[in-house]
């Protein structure tokens, strides 16, 4: 079971704890396409319940669709990648070389995952003049997930701002 706080991060980076948080549990597993998943229940992105199915594929951790969400045996490959018109939303796994990150329940080792944000028609993807865009994800070998930032499209359009959870 993981709880994270959620904190609102303004242009400047400043972070402010918002009154919302997540919650993640395992709630069993699922057969999809003959292949067996963990099922994660919870709230994602401060949003209402959601369900994950996720599953273990040779060091790679994909969903139901096959798509590669993370690997914890290659680093520095690409991940999944989302298209939204010109809108591409695209993850990379980071080095295999541990960063110590420090979130409310202590200081981890992970690995970094990133998110980079960019669009094909040229355009800036904030409203404060950034070409690319990019979010981070940090995991534990042995824990999992422990820091996402994420942001909502229409919010980094308008203000740039973003979103944490840790």
């Amino acid at each position: 079971y993981w709880v994270y706080d959620i904190y609102d991060v303004d242009a400047d980076g400043n972070e402010t704890l918002s009154t919302t948080q997540d919650s993640v549990y395992v709630a069993g597993d699922s057969i999809v396409n003959g292949i067996s998943h963990t099922v994660y229940e919870g709230t994602f992105f401060g949003l209402g319940e959601s369900i994950r199915l996720y599953r273990d594929s040779s060091g790679y951790i994909v969903n139901q669709e096959g798509q590669l969400i993370h690997s914890y045996t290659n680093f520095n490959i690409p991940l999944e990648s989302d298209t939204y018109g010109a809108l591409v939303i695209a993850s990379e796994m980071g080095d295999e070389a541990l960063t110590a990150v420090t979130v409310p329940a202590g200081v981890f080792d992970a690995w970094e995952k990133r998110v980079v944000l960019y669009k094909t028609d040229d355009t800036d993807v904030t409203s404060c003049g950034d070409e690319t865009f990019t979010l981070k994800e940090y995991l534990d070998p042995e824990i999992g997930l422990i820091y996402q930032e994420f942001g909502f499209t229409g919010q980094l359009q308008a203000s740039c701002v973003y979103r944490i959870s840790k």
